[in-house]
């Protein structure tokens, strides 16, 4: 910590008021800060900038504090400051809120605060127009624009105050941490602390006006909030698409950079968040402790519950496809799924050319060229380049995971489509019929290798040697040694 001391020089005090009007009539700014240039008008806002900026104590006949809280070290200049300040020993907070009942000790902080209910903000940037509901909030922002920025040693990060980076720096510190008394996180301020105990108290004190919707932050009131009124603020600069949250657009952002910052440790998959990530590798890991009540299928994680239980369990599907009628609870699945009628094939092979509707089964068919292997059983050394092969061979070989049987032949399915796709052998009905030839087929993907094999006018796969095509990877790699031989 720095101090500055300036020299203090008795002025009459009607000269003192005549330089003061006169610096206020021109554009003189004599009092310079001792640790950049940036000037002042006065010396009194240029010791307010160096304390606040640079952490300085400025030492002058102002600074002098003579009454000091009978409960702790802090020190204040008016004796009206101090007995305010010691409300904060006494737990005495007069003052409360008449929509959420939070009391203070302050009737300025309760003014404050009840703009979280009105959405007031009467700060006003004048170089960005963005509003804040406390003028501290407005100064600190301001130093953006001023590109004033205190970093942290030990990470890099940046931040606006050098009391904020102090603040951080006890992350790495480990100094004066909150300890939460009911589970084993830490917090840098008391105030994080108060709020993450809601969660255990289970208090929601901010109602949603629209839906009566409770919540336990005010900022997650906020954010929902935005939702009914349709107020999008920020925009991305690439597709000029509106978000919520300024996260919402950092994640947005990432499918135009590409970046995917976490990986999996397992199979070194990416993804662009780290909440998808830890799901993700659930899978390798956890056993599946929660089970579907409707169907009994268990899963790794209570989000892929939730997801299996829209997708299979609820009749509240709202988005229709309009060729077929299929019917989805995610628009995403309603445009993935309309590129099949379309025939708009995007994703192409980089190794043979094939087009396919999306990027998963791009990949799915790219891993035959590449041979990548990236699950391996845990029961034997089997290795798998899709998820869903990998579950299909612990249901079948080591009768491990949840599956679905059929009642005729008891035969074992991971999906309910691949189930009523196989109940139609039973039935004898074929409904996919060949455009080039009679022949019928009981699936799709059936009739689909037919015409591959059949109807195709040439392979995909050819020897290096001879030159002759083939139509699976595994033909050509049983043909070459007997091209080798020769």
């Amino acid at each position: 910590m720095c101090f500055t001391v300036k020299k203090v020089t008795t002025v009459p005090r009607q000269s003192t008021t005549l330089e003061k009007q006169s610096r206020s009539d021109s554009d003189v700014q004599p009092f310079q800060c001792g640790q950049c240039e940036k000037r002042f008008k006065s010396s009194q806002n240029c010791r307010i900038h160096e304390h606040r900026v640079h952490g300085c104590i400025s030492l002058s006949h102002s600074d002098v504090r003579p009454f000091q809280c009978g409960h702790c070290e802090k020190r204040f200049k008016s004796s009206q400051h101090c007995r305010i300040h010691e409300l904060v020993h006494s737990g005495v907070k007069p003052y409360s809120c008449t929509v959420c009942g939070k009391s203070f000790s302050q009737s300025g902080t309760l003014v404050t605060h009840m703009r979280v209910h009105t959405g007031e903000k009467p700060y006003v940037c004048l170089v960005c127009n963005k509003q804040y509901q406390t003028s501290s909030s407005l100064n600190v922002h301001k130093r953006k624009h001023d590109n004033v920025q205190f970093a942290c040693e030990f990470c890099g990060k940046s931040y606006a105050t050098a009391a904020r980076l102090n603040m951080h720096m006890r992350q790495h510190t480990g100094e004066n941490l909150q300890k939460c008394e009911h589970c084993d996180k830490v917090f840098v301020t008391s105030g994080e602390l108060r709020a993450h105990s809601r969660v255990h108290e289970n208090e929601k004190k901010y109602l949603c006006t629209y839906c009566d919707k409770k919540f336990s932050y005010a900022g997650a009131l906020a954010v929902h909030t935005r939702r009914h009124a349709g107020r999008r603020p920020y925009r991305c600069t690439v597709c000029t698409k509106h978000f919520i949250t300024p996260g919402d657009l950092t994640l947005h952002m990432r499918v135009h950079s590409g970046e995917k910052p976490y990986e999996c440790s397992q199979c070194h998959r990416r993804f662009t968040q780290q909440c998808a990530m830890e799901i993700h590798r659930e899978l390798h890991t956890a056993e599946k402790s929660f089970e579907c009540d409707k169907c009994g299928r268990r899963f790794a994680s209570k989000v892929y519950l939730r997801e299996h239980h829209k997708r299979r369990h609820t009749d509240n599907l709202p988005f229709e496809c309009s060729v077929c009628k299929k019917k989805f609870h995610r628009r995403g699945y309603l445009r993935r799924h309309q590129l099949i009628h379309s025939n708009i094939k995007p994703f192409s092979c980089p190794y043979c050319g094939t087009r396919f509707n999306t990027k998963s089964d791009l990949k799915r068919h790219t891993a035959t060229h590449t041979g990548g292997r990236c699950f391996t059983c845990k029961h034997c050394s089997c290795q798998f380049q899709s998820y869903k092969q990998y579950r299909q061979h612990l249901i079948d070989e080591h009768n491990d995971g949840s599956w679905l049987t059929c009642d005729v032949c008891s035969k074992k399915f991971l999906r309910r489509n691949d189930l009523n796709c196989h109940m139609r052998v039973h039935g004898g009905v074929k409904h996919y019929v060949c455009s080039e030839c009679p022949k019928q087929f009981f699936t799709a993907q059936e009739l689909k290798h037919h015409h591959f094999v059949k109807h195709s006018p040439s392979g995909r796969y050819e020897c290096g040697f001879c030159f002759r095509k083939f139509f699976y990877k595994h033909e050509v790699l049983r043909h070459v040694p007997s091209c080798v031989d020769r």
